[in-house]
């Protein structure tokens, strides 16, 4: 299904990159989304092409949502159409990730964005490409260690796959990740701090410790 192959490293050609960079620009209040695609070997992904896929949510300027009909293409094993092989010699491509935008926050996954990644534990890669400053800012997500499959987390997180439909509201985004995370999260709205709920602190603490930064490289492929 998904090559869940644990990743060190994502490289894309500066062409595919600034190619994906500006067309964010036709989104510059809502976020956008879709998946990446791309080969595999020794632990480094060549990212082939970039599928974007429409953000269904009913408020897209706060939040993102991807259809069951999308989740079931991509992350149900499709392969990706009109693809660009980055490199002949390796294999076909590949899901690598998933990619959204934060139009008015930093390049940090939301708690939201995390209990996300937590529906695909198998996914590689979870993109998140900040546009709030001038120079767009990409960082680019993956769990530390290998998790639990969506089944064996609960029955408030288990479904069946056609109703995985990807939603997160970004109410707001971790000041960093790792041991040192606070519990303050940022408003996208209005811009003040507001406190996680008492109940979400002590998961999305842990759920924070266990996610690693994948270093991401532009040059010619």
């Amino acid at each position: 299904m998904i090559n869940a192959k644990r990743l060190t490293e994502i490289k894309v050609s500066p062409s595919l990159y600034s190619e994906w960079l500006t067309r964010f620009s036709s989104f510059p209040d809502e976020e956008a989304c879709g998946f990446v695609y791309g080969t595999i070997w020794k632990e480094t992904a060549y990212v082939s092409s970039f599928v974007w896929v429409p953000n269904v949510s009913a408020c897209p300027a706060r939040s993102f949502r991807i259809a069951p009909s999308d989740i079931m293409r991509h992350l149900g094993g499709g392969q990706a159409r009109n693809d660009r092989h980055s490199r002949s010699s390796l294999a076909g491509p590949v899901l690598l990730g998933l990619f959204h935008s934060h139009p008015r926050t930093a390049a940090s996954p939301s708690c939201e964005d995390i209990s996300a990644l937590r529906l695909w534990p198998e996914l590689p890669s979870f993109w998140i490409l900040s546009l709030e400053r001038s120079v767009p800012e990409t960082a680019i997500y993956a769990w530390a260690e290998p998790q639990k499959s969506p089944a064996a987390l609960g029955p408030s997180e288990s479904t069946d796959s056609a109703d995985k439909a990807v939603t997160t509201e970004d109410t707001g985004q971790p000041v960093s990740v790792g041991p040192s995370d606070t519990d303050t999260l940022t408003d996208r709205t209005s811009q003040h701090a507001v406190s996680t709920p008492s109940s979400r602190r002590p998961n999305q603490a842990k759920s924070l410790s266990k996610l690693r930064k994948i270093p991401l490289c532009i040059e010619a492929l």
